[in-house]
Parts: structure tokens; C-alpha cells; sequence
């Protein structure tokens, strides 16, 4: 993991120190204390906004699921980029799921995680969808759960799924991608 993954506990341990620092330094008037405390907080102000700045892989793919599961929702043909055209029949499958379901507007996406995968040029996205679903000829089949990887390969300098693994929504396990459950 990148120190740029979860900056939150680094920034408030140098700016407490830097507290700390410029609180001894006025009490007993030590101007070293008090020039430390200031480049301290210095010091975390400035892991902040690297924070902020930097995108990590793990970010821009968690976000890219996010658009993917809304450009979905909106039936758009922007859906079709994020995936890999080599991806076995990948972009057939969304196209015909497009054509049977219609996703609500109450579309969430959540417990986004990611990681490399096992060959360390994949990355594994983890993620949770609920939203409510109108498939045709069943009609509106009311709020469901999923929970899916999606497996994301470079493809001509840019990052599209190659692969999707549905899973249980409660244990994890894997499901076909057409299961019943």
C-alpha cells in the first residue's frame, strides 16, 4: 500500500506533534521547539495536499466502477470503453443486460476495494451494488443486493475489465453470472 493510500493517520501524527512541540516550545521558551512545531505543521499541510493531489491505481480504478455501474444505469454506449474487447464476449453480455434490464435511479455502489492481482499486472476490483431492477418480462423485481470483481487489465495504455466474477452478496462465494440467487 501507498503512503498516498490513507494519508489521514500520517498528517494528524505530525500535526500533533507539531502541537505538542509549539506547546513546549511557548512554555518554556525554547524557540528550536517552537521553529519545529511550525515546520511540523508545515510538514502536514503538505502531506494533505499530496494526498489530495496524487491518484493512486487503486483510486482510478475504484472510481472507474463506479462510472462503469452508472454508465450502465443510463443504458450508455460509454459502458462498451471500460471493457476489453478481448475480454470473451465481455461487451456481448453487458449489451444483451442492457437490453433486459433497467437499473433504478437509486443505483449505490459500495465497499469499493482494490488490489493487484496474483501476476501483479491485473488489478482486482471489489465491490458491492444495490439498486432496484425492471427486467423484461418479470417486471419490477424490487431493491437486490450484489456484489461482484471485476478483474482490470491494461489495454493500449489505458484500464479495461477483462473479467467479472458475481459472488455471493453474503458470504463472498462464487456465482455465475446468470445464477438465480
Amino acid at each position: 500500500m501507498s503512503i498516498f493510500e490513507d494519508s489521514l493517520l500520517i498528517v494528524s501524527l505530525v500535526a500533533v506533534i507539531g502541537i505538542v512541540a509549539v506547546i513546549l516550545g511557548r512554555s518554556t521558551s525554547n524557540t528550536i521547539l517552537l521553529r519545529l512545531g511550525g515546520a511540523l505543521f508545515v510538514m502536514a499541510g503538505c502531506i494533505w495536499l499530496a494526498d489530495r493531489l496524487v491518484v493512486t491505481e487503486s483510486e482510478h480504478l475504484r472510481q472507474n466502477v463506479s462510472q462503469l455501474a452508472n454508465n450502465f444505469r443510463l443504458k450508455s454506449p460509454a459502458t462498451f470503453d471500460a471493457i476489453s474487447p478481448n475480454a470473451g464476449g465481455l461487451q456481448a453480455m453487458a449489451k444483451s443486460a442492457m437490453a433486459m434490464v433497467t437499473v433504478g435511479d437509486d443505483l449505490s455502489v459500495t465497499d469499493l476495494s482494490a488490489h493487484r492481482g496474483k501476476n501483479g499486472n491485473d488489478w482486482i476490483v471489489h465491490c458491492r451494488v444495490n439498486a432496484t431492477y425492471t427486467i423484461e418480462g418479470y417486471g419490477n423485481v424490487g431493491r437486490r443486493p450484489g456484489r461482484f470483481e471485476l478483474t482490470y487489465s491494461r489495454v493500449a495504455n489505458d484500464w479495461k475489465v477483462t473479467a467479472v466474477q458475481r459472488l455471493d452478496p453474503i458470504t463472498g462465494k462464487p456465482l455465475g453470472l446468470l445464477d438465480a440467487k
